[in-house]
Order: C-alpha cells, then structure tokens, then sequence
C-alpha cells in the first residue's frame, strides 16, 4: 500500500514486529505445524490492502491471528474460512461459513453439511436435491430465503430455514455496521456488499446447535465477530452475542440403533458416542455403547 501516513507506517512496522517477535512467530508455529513466516507474510498483505487495518491495533490483530490458527483455518480472503475485519480501530474476528462447514466436517461425525438460497419456484424436494446432489441443478426465480442443512454418520439430520426479510432483520439488530449504513441510506456494509456469503453463514453458525460439539468449533462460534483481548477476553462491539453454544443431544430409538452399528464398524469413536457434551444418552443407552469391544 502506497501513501500511508507516518502513522500508519509506523503502526504497520508495530503490527509486523509484533507478529514476528520470538514468542508469537513460537505460538503460531507450534499451532499450524510448520514455520510461521509466510503465514505471517500473508496476514501482514491482507492488513497492507486495507487501510482501515493498518489503522488498527497491533494487539487485536495479534488476538485475531493466534484465535484462527488455533483453529488452523487461513486468514486468507481468497480462501473464505476466516477474515480479519476492522471496526473502530480494532479488529474482528470472522470465521465465514465456509470455515464453520470445515470445523464442522473435521469432527468426523457429519456426512454432509451444506447451505443454499431457496428460490420462489422451489419445492421441498428441489432444494434437498441440491442440498446433497453431486451434479449441479439450475435454478431459476426469486431468492426468497436461505437454508443449512446436516446429516451425522449416525443418521440424525437437522436444518435452519431462515426467510431473507428475517436475515436482514437479524443483520439490522446484530450489526451495528449495516444497521449504521442502513439508516444512513448507504451499502458498505459487508451485508450489503456479500448478502449471499452472510446469509449463508447465518443459517450455517445457527446450525451448529445441532453438530457434535469440537473444541475448534466451540472456539470459532465464541469467537466470531469478537475482538480477542491479551488474556483470551472477547468483546462483540458490532454486535449482541446471543449464546448458540451446541447442546447435548438427546437420541431416540433409531437414531441410537444407528449409532451403535456406527461405533461397531468403527466410523464413529466410542469415546465420541460416550460424550456426554455431544449426545445426551439415556442410562440405558449409555450402558449399551460401553458394553461394546471395539
């Protein structure tokens, strides 16, 4: 980036000299697996093509950069996992809809996991087709809402419908940004600007109630759209946190018949089935899985 003022240059220096200090370059490290320098290459030109970065806090760029590699998901734009994205001089940590999808699919629990807009011309049965068909379909009409949708290897499926008037109302009361933008008539907002990308990670994080529950996927979902404090302290200053924390689930009769045949043939952890952070099993059904010799 060209042009920048003395201070901008000099927090510039601040930001790349922190991310390259001994300790830091040690944490990002031992994190990703691999030598740091082109991870921090990369972050420092994602900071370099926005000024409103280069502006911001050396620290919260620090917070937001070891929060992601905690979770090994790219601050690459490109890429879509995750995004550093600034507000009032500091910055916010995005994890996008598809690093939800990734998070999700490294538990080694989902069979599918994916979000699409609905259309007017819709039926039930086209969108669950495109939901999980390998071969694309054409669609055509107005888009009238969003959906996510899952399926566990245990068989149990779960979905979010949400309509567009209902994501731009919960973009009014959750973003500042675009609430500001809004009712000043103007779009640039990343609401206005990705509606397609933030509808679909709307459905896509409110999903994540249903999914088995992974410290990086907890991580991602309290950590999105937080600023990360020195001591691990978020604060949401765009938005009102609402707690979409994963519950365990409870499983019924066919749901569990399944998930015994799964933990049997080994395409689920016994230790997975027996989580009582994930599946809420009756003492029945609790006795039933640790009776099996795996």
């Amino acid at each position: 980036m060209s042009n920048l003022t003395v201070q901008q240059q000099n927090n510039l220096d601040s930001i790349k000299g922190l991310l390259s200090s001994a300790d830091i370059a040690s944490k990002i490290q031992e994190m990703i697996g691999r030598k740091p320098d082109s991870y921090i290459t990369s972050v420092m030109q994602a900071v370099e093509s926005n000024s409103m970065l280069v502006n911001c806090t050396p620290e919260s760029i620090k917070g937001a950069v070891l929060t992601s590699c905690s979770m090994n998901l790219p601050l690459n734009n490109n890429l879509g996992l995750a995004y550093l994205v600034p507000f009032k001089g500091s910055v916010q940590l995005q994890v996008g809809y598809k690093g939800f999808i990734q998070l999700a699919q490294r538990t080694g629990q989902i069979r599918s996991i994916n979000a699409i807009a609905v259309h007017d011309t819709d039926t039930e049965e086209s969108v669950l087709k495109r939901l999980t068909s390998l071969i694309p379909q054409k669609v055509s009409g107005e888009v009238i809402g969003y959906v996510a949708r899952l399926e566990t290897i245990t068989g149990f499926e779960a979905h979010v419908t949400m309509t567009t008037d209902e994501l731009w109302e919960h973009a009014y009361k959750y973003s500042q940004t675009y609430k500001a933008a809004q009712n000043k008539g103007q779009t640039y907002s990343v609401w206005h600007q990705n509606f397609d990308a933030m509808a679909k990670k709307t459905v896509i994080k409110a999903l994540m109630k249903y999914c088995p529950l992974s410290v990086e996927l907890q991580t991602a979902i309290e950590s999105d759209q937080g600023v990360i404090g020195d001591n691990g302290s978020i604060s949401y200053p765009d938005n009102e946190i609402k707690d979409v924390t994963p519950q365990a689930r409870q499983i019924n009769d066919d749901e569990f018949a399944r998930m015994e045949q799964a933990v049997k043939e080994k395409r689920l952890k016994k230790s997975d089935a027996l989580n009582e952070s994930v599946y809420a099993l009756t003492e029945e059904q609790y006795e039933a899985i640790s009776a099996i010799e795996v």
